[in-house]
């Protein structure tokens, strides 16, 4: 089954066929099939909604608009591509010829795009009109993660070395979070549910919480023993989760962790 899901993926022999290699691949993994049925009539417990074909390369980013009705992706093909949810259609593709795509998010309102990318550019976008608004730029550092505040006036960007806050209607960068003697090697980030704190991850295991409105760091966690690979807030803002290397998620409560900080 594996080695007909390779032919059909690959095209050798047969008709170039990503559907049907997607089918023989699950059939693989699915439990035997009784007397009398054929590997593609298997069940799986995953249902498709669509398949979305458009870029050429490394498809990195997805990030739904707020409304759900949007879907954008970001890709090492240097394009960001604008998808109809419910169709599957491409709406739009933005080509902002700075390099590779490395994350993509929605305003709040769900009107601005934001993209990062290979130089360290921030593009934001119109979304209905596909219009380049501006360009934000603090470093030479490629921006992995984005994320705006709950109000939609900043934008968070986390590089290597430092996480900046930009005023979406200025272009100005308002905050910069980052070690004050040493550099903070930085690995993951995520904004809290009201957009008052940052959690930022590091490549020393380390978990930090940020103050947004004044940029300064509240707390520090010896969290793991290897590099952190991603963090989460809850939706309620009252927990923290981490991620790493070492094999372990860790739940952190935000309230002990200030109250301890006092």
């Amino acid at each position: 089954m594996r080695n007909l899901a390779g032919l059909y993926e690959k095209g050798d022999g047969v008709a170039k066929d990503a559907a049907e290699a997607l089918r023989w691949r699950r059939a693989a993994k699915a439990p035997a099939s009784p007397p009398g049925s054929t590997p593609i009539e298997a069940k799986s417990a995953l249902v498709l909604a669509k398949d979305l074909s458009g870029h050429s390369d490394y498809v990195v980013a997805v990030s739904f608009s707020p409304d759900g009705k949007r879907l954008a992706s970001g890709s090492y093909d240097s394009t960001i591509i604008l998808w109809e949810t419910a169709s599957g259609n491409l709406i739009r593709k933005f080509e902002p010829g700075v390099g590779k795509v490395y994350a993509v998010a929605f305003s709040p309102d769900g009107k601005v795009l934001a993209s990062s990318h290979t130089d360290g550019d921030i593009k934001l976008w119109d979304v209905e009109s596909g219009r380049l608004l501006q360009s934000l730029k603090a470093d030479t550092y490629a921006v992995y993660l984005l994320a705006f505040t709950p109000d939609g006036a900043l934008l968070a960007g986390q590089s290597a070395f430092t996480i900046n806050l930009w005023e979406v209607a200025t272009g100005k960068v308002a905050r910069s979070l980052k070690g004050i003697s040493t550099p903070i090697s930085f690995s993951a980030m995520a904004m809290s549910p009201g957009g008052k704190q940052i959690v930022s991850g590091d490549n020393d295991g380390s978990v930090r919480i940020w103050d947004v409105a004044e940029g300064r760091q509240l707390q520090e966690l010896e969290a793991h023993i290897t590099p952190v690979r991603a963090v989460a807030f809850s939706p309620d803002g009252e927990m923290l989760a981490s991620a790493s290397g070492d094999k372990t998620v860790k739940l952190w409560s935000l309230g002990s962790i200030m109250a301890a900080g006092r």
